[in-house]
């Protein structure tokens, strides 16, 4: 971690996660006013390492907001039944509140396997803060992981025991998609991945400021589809020069999300809401664009 901290900004915060396997666009370089992305690989079972450069300074109409849970903030003292839904929490650990948590596009959330009873803990901590939004329209995507390890300006006390970041604002636009254990196949893969293309109105966004992120199973891949790939060649042949960032866990955190085409409500949308945001044999893709901002992603 601190090799990796030294090559960063001192100002710049730092998450690193374990996983079992990573998802990543090789770079091959600076073209024109963007960057260059080859076609995404999935590596489930040879280490690599895979990460995303957020920009310091987003473009107007663009606020991207981290926040960290500690062992204390989920253990310390006794906590009422609606603790992760409460303002107190949220302010607490830096998550979003009142007119910022209604105008979130974007989660991206990751959590450890070590909780005590990880489906019921876990459940508690997503579903009580989402639903504390109310009618929420955002699009949440993550993992569990076996490892998480935070840096910032200032010492982070207490183990790391879920991270991630929230995006808002009127210039982010997000859609996600849910691929469950019947999505089985190329085929009926890139079915999926044209309807959130579609659906979401993909072809108005700004490339340039657009990534992508795959939350895996590790019980799909080439265990499910029968060869290795498919799920990101896909992903190429639907969204080609787009990046694609993620990794595969034994859980997955997130939902499907598309919202409105017609642009009379921003964000609102339609969202199919599974039963609950946590989910043991599925794929999540998430697309995210900041607006003007240009990403940096790199899997070497």
């Amino acid at each position: 971690m601190d090799r990796i901290s030294s090559c960063l900004p001192k100002s710049c915060l730092l998450l690193l996660g374990g996983a079992r396997g990573v998802v990543g666009s090789p770079c091959e370089g600076p073209e024109r006013d963007a960057y260059k992305y080859g076609d995404p690989v999935e590596l489930e079972y040879a280490q690599a390492f895979s990460c995303l450069l957020l920009p310091a300074h987003p473009p107007d109409g663009v606020c991207i907001r981290p926040f960290l849970v500690t062992e204390d903030h989920v253990r310390k003292g006794k906590r009422g039944e609606d603790w992760y839904s409460s303002m107190a929490f949220k302010s607490l650990v830096g998550l979003p509140i009142d007119e910022e948590a209604r105008n979130t596009k974007c989660i991206l959330m990751f959590t450890i396997d070590e909780l005590d009873n990880i489906k019921s803990d876990l459940s508690d901590m997503v579903n009580g803060f989402v639903d504390s939004c109310g009618a929420c329209s955002f699009t949440l995507g993550g993992a569990v992981l076996n490892r998480l390890l935070a840096k910032g300006r200032s010492p982070i006390k207490g183990r790391v025991i879920c991270t991630g970041f929230c995006f808002s604002g009127d210039a982010v636009r997000s859609a996600s998609v849910l691929l469950v254990q019947g999505t089985c196949g190329a085929e009926a893969v890139e079915r999926e991945l044209s309807r959130l293309k579609r659906d979401s109105g993909f072809e108005g966004w700004k490339r340039g400021s657009t990534v992508a992120f795959m939350f895996a199973s590790v019980k799909r891949g080439s265990r499910l589809h029968h060869r290795p790939n498919v799920e990101a060649d896909a992903f190429a042949r639907v969204f080609p020069g787009v990046p694609l960032v993620g990794l595969f866990d034994s859980w997955q955190i997130g939902n499907e999300y598309v919202p409105h085409l017609s642009g009379k409500q921003p964000g609102k949308g339609k969202r199919k809401a599974p039963i609950s945001y946590l989910h043991e044999r599925a794929t999540i893709i998430v697309l995210l664009s900041l607006g003007s901002s240009e990403f940096v992603g790199r899997c070497p």
